[in-house]
């Protein structure tokens, strides 16, 4: 997605996808919520909304990669006199659900890369954390959750790979069960 995007497309994508933004905290950014390496969420916007976070988690630090660092770094480049990172007409933040609707998906048109929305973003985000064996409680933490049950239930998704992979590993053990007990077991 990132190779095919440009431009605020392509900075937007990659702080949800290396962040785990929700859509209005990434609307709600303002340069001043950026530092060298992490940032705050203090506002979100819904609609036309300015709102604080719902609990104290939300406004949790967050690390940033590199990735996202030298993403924001040239974007701030392109937009010197700006007070929100993503800011657009009239000096207020762009309608990112917009741009998703209309510039992303049809950037990655012809692509073979499907546009699932930005939430989509967020729950990848902690399913790859989970697939790379991050703790569960650091993917809350990174979430910014106040509840365990929340990330695991409504972020974590198993994939097909891992329901594959996690079955074969029982391999070993249908090997070593003796026949009679085998069918009793089935």
């Amino acid at each position: 997605m990132l190779e095919v995007l440009d431009g605020t497309a392509r900075v937007a994508v990659t702080l949800a996808a290396y962040t785990g933004l929700a859509l209005g905290e990434l609307r709600g950014l303002k340069w001043i919520d950026i530092g060298k390496d992490s940032l705050n969420v203090q506002r979100l916007i819904w609609r036309k909304q300015i709102v604080e976070p719902k609990t104290a988690a939300r406004k949790d630090e967050l690390p940033m990669l590199p990735v996202v660092q030298k993403a924001l770094a040239e974007h701030r480049k392109a937009n010197m006199q700006t007070e929100w990172v993503f800011e657009g007409p009239y000096f207020f933040p762009l309608d990112l659900a917009t741009l998703g609707s209309k510039q992303i998906k049809e950037g990655l048109q012809g692509s073979g890369v499907e546009w699932r929305g930005w939430h989509a973003l967020r729950r990848g985000f902690a399913t790859r954390l989970h697939e790379a064996g991050v703790q569960d409680r650091i993917i809350q933490s990174l979430m910014r959750h106040s509840s365990l049950s929340v990330t695991m239930k409504h972020y974590v998704k198993a994939s097909s790979a891992a329901n594959v992979e996690a079955i074969q590993k029982l391999t070993p053990h249908v090997a070593t069960v003796p026949a009679t007990r085998r069918r009793k077991a089935s």
